[in-house]
């Protein structure tokens, strides 16, 4: 049994949950959830910055944006976005980043974007 604070417990959670991240919202985006990730990226353009990513659900909605960078702070949602990215898609790029650290220079970024993250940043 792995206590909700341990260490153990947040690593088995941080491999384990990405795997099955995209079913556990199946229900919330069936409710009403994808219609928001729609509207909520829908006026998101230029140069995208989408923090704590997850697995990239948002990533076919941005019609505006010239690019989006996905970010994450586990790695392996990072290669869930990767692999959700189609070949050759010049628009898109992962980093494994915390929010509160971002390697990324001043001003490299028209629109950034939070969704469903705020309760897990710091």
């Amino acid at each position: 049994m792995y206590p909700w604070g341990s260490v153990r417990f947040y690593e088995m959670f941080r491999v384990r949950f990405p795997s099955v991240y995209d079913l556990v919202m199946v229900p919330a985006d069936w409710a009403g959830l994808r219609r928001h990730r729609r509207a909520i990226v829908a006026g998101a353009d230029g140069r995208v910055l989408e923090v704590a990513a997850g697995t990239g659900l948002n990533l076919p909605h941005y019609r505006r944006a010239d690019s989006v960078t996905a970010v994450d702070l586990s790695r392996e949602m990072v290669e869930r976005i990767s692999a959700r990215t189609p070949p050759g898609d010049l628009r898109s790029f992962t980093a494994t980043a915390a929010a509160e650290a971002l390697p990324f220079v001043d001003d490299l970024f028209d629109t950034v974007v939070l969704t469903l993250s705020l309760c897990t940043i710091p």
